[in-house]
């Protein structure tokens, strides 16, 4: 499998279930076991903003919320530069 860049819509999405997730977390199960899963820098910070909003508009619980941005900084990324992420063929 080659590197795969994804960004913040994708990890969202195996971290908060949507239409997608079933998909996105098979893709990310392979995709991290082979240490091939690459983000931009910035993709922490977004998916953290996004949880934190559907605390504050979306209903989810703080304690929820808490343990997903846990289960974030656990994910097995490799965070990339923007300059090297957008010089990717």
């Amino acid at each position: 499998m080659a590197n795969a860049i994804v960004d913040a819509s994708v990890v969202i999405e195996y971290l908060i279930t949507g239409p997608h997730t079933p998909g996105v977390q098979a893709f990310f199960n392979q995709a991290t076991a082979a240490d091939r899963l690459i983000v931009p820098e910035f993709c922490l910070l977004e998916c953290t903003n996004v949880i934190w909003k559907q605390v504050r508009f979306g209903g989810m619980a703080q304690s929820d919320a808490q343990n997903l941005v846990r289960v974030l900084r656990m994910l097995k990324l490799r965070r990339a530069p923007v300059r090297q992420v957008l010089a990717a063929p």
